[in-house]
C-alpha cells in the first residue's frame, strides 16, 4: 500500500495543479514514510516542503534553538566524550528538543524533525551532522543533556535529543558499496 500511495504522490506532482490528498491509516502503517517520500520527490523536483506534524496527533511536541554564538558552538562541542568536537567548527547548530508531557511519541517526533533537517541542509548544499545528545555522557561521566541544557539555558520540561551542526560541507562521502546494501538488505530485511 506504501508504493501504490508514493507512486500515486508523485504521479500528483509531476501534474502543474496543486496537489490534495490526505493519506489515513492505523498507528504505525507508514503514512510518516509517505509524507517523507512525498516531501523528498517535491524538494527533487525543485518544491518546498514541509512537515507539520510528524506522526505526533497534531500535538506538536518539538522544538529548536538555534544557536549562532561562536562561544556557546565552542562549549557545546565538549558535550561528548566523542562525536561533537566538529561543533566548535560548525557555522551554527539547532538543538532539537521535545516536551514528553505533550506526547508520548516525544522521541520519534523529535527524531523526524532533526531529519527533514538533515534533508533540508543536504538540498541545499549545506554540511550536516546529527550529534546524539539524549542518553550520552561526556568524557567526565556527567550527562550531555545536562550540559547542553545548561549551557543554552533549557528549561527541565524540554528533552534534549540531539544537536545537528550545520556549516560548510568538509568533505564528501563516497557512496556506499552496494554489495554491501544487498548484503544488509538480505540481512536485515524481513519479507513476507
Amino acid at each position: 500500500a506504501q508504493k501504490r500511495t508514493i507512486s500515486d504522490i508523485a504521479a500528483d506532482l509531476r501534474r502543474s495543479e496543486p496537489m490534495s490528498r490526505i493519506v489515513v491509516g492505523d498507528v504505525g502503517c507508514g503514512k510518516t514514510v509517505c509524507a517523507a517520500a512525498a516531501m523528498y520527490i517535491a524538494v527533487k523536483s525543485g518544491r518546498q516542503a514541509a512537515l507539520m506534524a510528524p506522526t505526533s496527533k497534531g500535538l506538536h511536541s518539538y522544538s529548536f534553538c538555534v544557536v549562532e554564538a561562536p562561544e556557546l558552538l565552542v562549549q557545546l562541542s565538549c558535550c561528548k566524550d566523542m562525536g561533537s568536537q566538529f561543533l566548535a567548527e560548525a557555522a551554527c547548530a539547532i538543538a532539537v528538543m521535545a516536551e514528553p508531557k505533550i506526547s508520548d511519541v516525544w522521541i520519534e517526533d523529535a527524531s523526524t524533525a532533526a531529519m527533514s533537517i538533515l534533508y533540508q541542509a543536504e538540498d541545499l548544499g549545506l554540511g550536516a551532522c546529527w550529534v546524539q545528545v539524549r542518553e550520552r555522557k561526556a568524557s567526565d561521566g556527567q550527562d550531555s543533556e545536562d550540559i547542553v541544557r545548561e549551557i543554552l539555558s533549557i528549561p527541565n520540561e524540554k528533552r534534549i535529543v540531539c544537536l545537528i551542526a550545520l556549516g560548510q560541507k568538509g568533505m564528501e562521502r563516497k557512496g556506499q558499496n552496494m554489495e554491501k546494501i544487498e548484503t544488509l538488505k538480505q540481512e536485515k530485511v524481513m519479507r513476507r
